[in-house]
């Protein structure tokens, strides 16, 4: 008997053709429906006619939703439909993006999420750990919703217990999966190990599954060697759930092109990027009708591929690179964190996590670069390689390194030294320029 790899192997499989044409049935009815029951889409879309969207490509036509303004007003955004559920995602404190989902979009989301577990191995027989955030956001009682789909069971730890509580219940359930964020299972890796334990011996993980921030190839070569686990990437917003999720062949993340219409626009021009060329990455959920969202900035920066996967899975490969907000600007030069990374990757492989800390301090601008490094036994030769590093950057932070006044430091530290935030992020830049 074959092995079963697909949860639903029709989908997956499907004909790129057929992909399109479905999408575009779906994007007609999608137009028709908000056109009648969302407030912003009425005026948005006024002047569209659906009977003249042809073809996908006569999307172009369609504005772009800009996340500000669901944050400004969510209500506008709102369906007149049954709404089951209410979750925020970014914002502030004073004003969350608030989401409305109703019975149906649950049920896609996650229905794709199970879609995508059960794509990197979940099976039922799997115990999770499930360290995502739960409160007001949607990750958590997702995540949980579609590991019981598959028919695994799940301990709902969040992200808010001590790490000896966690530790204590490793040890009797034997997880057998964990589900969280890379910054999160670095910190219980390091706890762990602290306290004395063989990852690989005592523990009973499989697989691990890491969202919510920019996997590199160190950081998973980390986390692999100390459980003898395998990792898994997936990519996802509240505003929709899980979008992709990487399969066995590791090139990328399959995207869920019967859930999403996807498009790639240039940062400077918005115009479609051609090719497989880095871009902002601009979605429109097919079967969303609580907050249903017509051409959204995401405002992530990614790179889509359509090379045939050996899985056999149809669906295009998205490599998520970054954010678009995530920069710095020094002498009006934006430069991102996927700069730095390939850079480390290249010429400093050794460094898991990193963070720039940029300051004026009297007539001096300071760039401060720590770096969590795996071994620290030579600081000496790990600073000449990400000083070697920073030089491969860019050409434009190649000329500010050796034309400006700024002062670099470089400061190696243990893992886990640099602070998270409450969801198990950590940031890239901190631009004190902005805070004084």
């Amino acid at each position: 008997m074959r092995k079963k790899i697909y949860w639903d192997e029709r989908i997956e499989t499907l004909d790129p053709e057929l992909i399109k044409e479905n999408q575009l049935e779906k994007l007609k009815s999608l137009l028709v429906y908000v056109k009648k029951h969302s407030p912003y889409c009425r005026g948005a879309l006024a002047s569209v006619v659906v009977s003249e969207v042809k073809t996908l490509e006569d999307m172009q036509i369609l504005p772009f939703t800009e996340p500000d303004s669901v944050l400004k007003d969510p209500f506008q955004f709102r369906a007149d439909t049954v709404i089951s559920r209410i979750h925020c995602s970014g914002g502030t404190m004073a004003s969350p993006k608030i989401l409305f989902f109703a019975p149906e979009d649950l049920y896609y989301i996650f229905n794709l999420a199970a879609r995508k577990f059960y794509m990197m191995g979940i099976r039922r027989n799997d115990r999770i750990a499930l360290l995502q955030p739960f409160d007001i956001y949607l990750v958590g009682f997702g995540h949980l919703e579609a590991h019981n789909k598959i028919g695994a069971e799940v301990v709902p730890l969040g992200v808010r217990l001590e790490q000896d509580f966690i530790v204590n219940l490793f040890e009797q359930t034997h997880p057998t999966v964990i589900d969280s964020s890379p910054s999160i299972v670095m910190r219980l890796t390091n706890t762990m190990i602290q306290q004395g334990f063989d990852l690989r011996s005592d523990f009973s993980v499989k697989r691990i599954i890491l969202a919510g921030e920019k996997i590199t190839s160190s950081l998973r070569n980390f986390i692999e060697e100390k459980w003898g686990a395998e990792v898994f990437n997936d990519y996802g917003l509240t505003e929709m759930g899980i979008i992709a999720a990487e399969c066995s062949e590791y090139h990328g993340m399959h995207i869920a092109v019967d859930h999403f219409i996807v498009e790639v626009i240039d940062l400077a021009s918005d115009k479609p990027i051609k090719g497989n060329e880095t871009g902002e990455l601009i979605l429109t959920p097919l079967n969303l009708r609580g907050t249903p969202l017509i051409r959204y900035r995401t405002g992530d920066i990614v790179k889509i591929s359509n090379a045939r996967c050996g899985c056999g899975r149809t669906h295009p490969l998205v490599e998520w690179i970054g954010r678009k907000d995530e920069c710095l600007i020094i002498e009006s030069i934006n430069l991102y964190p996927y700069q730095f990374n390939q850079a480390l990757q290249r010429f400093a492989p050794e460094i898991v996590n990193y963070q720039i800390v940029y300051e004026n301090i009297g007539e001096k601008d300071q760039l401060q670069f720590i770096a969590e490094a795996k071994q620290l036994a030579d600081k000496q030769e790990i600073e000449l390689k990400i000083t070697n590093a920073l030089r491969h950057v860019s050409i434009d932070f190649l000329e500010i390194l050796e034309k400006s006044s700024i002062e670099v430091t470089i400061e190696i530290v243990e893992p886990l030294t640099i602070a998270s935030t409450s969801r198990g992020k950590t940031k890239c830049f901190v631009d004190k320029r902005k805070e004084d």
